[in-house]
């Protein structure tokens, strides 16, 4: 049985932190117009949007502390605060994330599937009642709307008469998919993307720039490809994670990277291809080093107060991995295409640095 579309659930979108106009979520705008079709589940897509809300209220907090600080240091003026008081009201959460979804659909051609067409309450409630999958014995208040999702799109592969390829981290999908006929399972969207790709000039391609990544011509494209992993590196954030016999705050203020290297061990996952475009999932390891501040404080148990006992400044050495996006363009028809690097952008590494034993500068 062929697929007749791929779907993902609100863990895939929680992955890449709900940013559906770039990464691996815009590499999903190739099924506009495919005959593979790109399908979610309305119960899917509110969960998604109420994490974008939770994204944009969070960002918000955040300018306004940032917003704050700089009022504390005397460097903004009153028609300052006016105008970032003004923006900060003008940026409606909801409003916002429903206009996200609006253009993902678009994008994409997402078809929504609904859980009412598909879904019979009484077999829902019958289910429910019985433990039977895809709810368990357990927690099934909590299993409601992945049941509801997931039966929506059983429903919908049923009467297309066709697999649906599920694209999901949530173990309740995985189980549920392995004893249904409807679904296939995987937990990568890169590899679900790269098992759906049509055979074509792009996708032959994708060997042969694995090979200049590895050991052929460092330059031009290859050369822009490391720098540009340097450069998006420097502009994540990262947090400083330390102990201490003290209550400890920090912050990294500096990322250095002395070294760039290709991950031979992992394999170029194409995720996009075309006569004229290719997209690429890639790993690459940074050796780097990390500069952070901190802050320790005890509390003083007489005075209900936190005492301030001094700082430090650390730096530690690191690796990272961190996977990426890469999207080149060209020619492909031609055997030597002359290509061009269109677009870069980190989608997973981890933002947690360890920085060890600290302690204030004067118990060194």
């Amino acid at each position: 049985m062929e697929y007749v579309a791929i779907t993902l659930d609100a863990s895939i979108f929680d992955r890449y932190h709900c940013k559906l106009n770039s990464g691996m979520l815009k590499a999903l705008e190739q099924f506009k117009g495919a005959p593979l079709k790109l399908i979610i589940s309305d119960v899917v897509l509110r969960e998604v949007e109420g994490h974008i809300v939770r994204n944009i209220k969070n960002a918000k907090q955040s300018a306004k502390k940032a917003f704050r600080d700089f009022e504390n240091v005397g460097v903004i003026d009153e028609e300052g605060k006016s105008e970032f008081n003004k923006m900060m009201e003008g940026m409606e959460e909801v409003s916002m994330a429903k206009k996200s979804i609006e253009d993902f659909v678009e994008h994409t051609g997402l078809e929504v599937i609904s859980s009412s067409e598909f879904v019979g309450m009484d077999s829902v409630v019958d289910r429910y009642f019985n433990g039977r999958p895809p709810f368990s014995k357990g927690k099934k208040k909590s299993e409601f709307p992945d049941a509801l999702a997931l039966l929506s799109l059983e429903g919908w592969a049923s009467d297309k008469g066709g697999k649906v390829l599920i694209v999901s981290a949530d173990n309740d999908w995985f189980e549920y998919s392995e004893i249904s006929d409807s679904f296939a399972f995987r937990k990568d969207l890169a590899e679900a993307l790269s098992e759906v790709q049509p055979i074509n000039n792009a996708l032959k391609y994708c060997s042969k720039l694995e090979m200049w990544l590895t050991s052929g011509p460092f330059e031009g494209l290859i050369r822009a490809v490391y720098d540009l992993v340097a450069s998006s590196v420097i502009n994540l954030e990262f947090h400083p994670v330390a102990d201490s016999q003290f209550y400890v705050e920090g912050e990294i203020y500096d990322i250095e990277n002395h070294q760039v290297d290709f991950d031979e061990l992992t394999n170029l996952v194409p995720v996009r291809a075309s006569e004229d475009e290719l997209t690429v999932k890639a790993r690459f390891l940074l050796f780097s080093t990390a500069h952070a501040g901190f802050d320790f404080t005890v509390y003083d148990k007489v005075d209900d107060s936190n005492d301030y006992l001094g700082g430090t400044v650390e730096s530690v050495e690191f690796d990272l991995d961190v996977d990426v996006i890469i999207t080149i363009s060209g020619d492909f028809m031609d055997e030597n295409p002359d290509v061009k690097l269109e677009e870069l952008s980190v989608v997973n590494y981890d933002p947690a640095i360890n920085f060890g034993y600290v302690e204030p500068d004067w118990m060194k």
